[in-house]
């Protein structure tokens, strides 16, 4: 599909949209955290109450992010194991 991508090359492409990132690893906490410094609006999904392995640096990002009141960011707990 052609709104599908496995790699983000630049995330300024995707500034005012709205991004579903899939995953829960390193490289999805990377993509998410750009993504939203490029202006997207992002939902990242994965399984699990946790990112699995996550650089420090990248997850202190997060955590800024949704700490900051000035940006539109919220952390939720999944709803199913499912």
């Amino acid at each position: 599909m052609d709104k599908v991508y496995n790699r983000l090359h630049d995330p300024k492409d995707f500034a005012g949209r709205n991004v579903l990132v899939i995953g829960g690893g390193d490289s999805a906490a990377e993509a998410t955290v750009a993504l939203v410094q490029s202006g997207a609006c992002v939902t990242l999904a994965h399984r699990g109450g946790e990112l699995s392995r996550p650089k420090p640096e990248n997850l202190e990002k997060i955590e800024r992010l949704a700490a900051d009141p000035g940006a539109d960011v919220a952390v939720e707990d999944p709803v199913s194991e499912r």
